[in-house]
């Protein structure tokens, strides 16, 4: 073998060498990326699941009479906020405050989350529990918003099963149905929510 084709096998190798090692480089950081992607869904799942715990939390708080609103005000408020309680008035806007904290920390944590059905459910179940409630009682509602926190759990805890979405309870649904009616959504635009 001449030394001119001792020398282009040894180019050849070195170039496929060298292919080979930036393909295996590429293939490496596409992976950490994805590995870093999936572990900060994770870590956003977890976050928001908290977020709900402590919304639980509030809504299983003693009910006294309701305290509806203002029209103009009855999405900004967490139904299980409106029922008057013992609290002084300054104690029930620093306690809106802190839902309305809650319910912005979910919101933007689950941007985070690249499932979009997912995204699209817990956001769903986030305007139902600051939507105004149809019932007439303050129990039926802490049962309503009970129901669509644990909606909201399920969700998540398939996602980090690898599980598919569960389907709604009825009372999830009729609260849903509501939330669409009364915001007037167009029944074709209603798959895009």
């Amino acid at each position: 073998m001449s030394d001119l084709t001792a020398g282009l096998f040894a180019l050849g190798g070195a170039l496929v060498g060298g292919a080979t090692t930036f393909a295996g480089t590429v293939w490496e950081q596409h992976q950490q990326v994805k590995a870093a992607r999936t572990e900060a869904a994770q870590a956003a799942i977890e976050q928001v699941m908290s977020e709900f715990v402590e919304i639980q939390k509030i809504i299983r708080l003693k009910a006294g009479s309701y305290e509806w609103p203002a029209e103009d005000t009855r999405h900004t408020y967490p139904s299980a906020f409106w029922r008057s309680e013992t609290l002084s008035p300054q104690k029930r806007v620093k306690r809106f405050h802190r839902m309305q904290d809650r319910r912005e920390r979910i919101e933007i944590t689950m941007l985070r989350v690249p499932d979009r059905p997912l995204r699209r459910r817990i956001w769903m179940d986030i305007r139902m529990i600051y939507s105004l409630p149809t019932e007439t009682s303050a129990e039926a509602s802490h049962g309503r918003d009970r129901d669509i926190c644990s909606d909201a759990l399920e969700c998540l805890g398939a996602y980090q099963r690898g599980e598919s979405l569960p389907e709604p309870e009825p009372v999830v649904q009729a609260a849903y149905q509501s939330l669409l009616r009364y915001s007037g959504v167009a029944e074709g635009d209603r798959d895009r929510l």
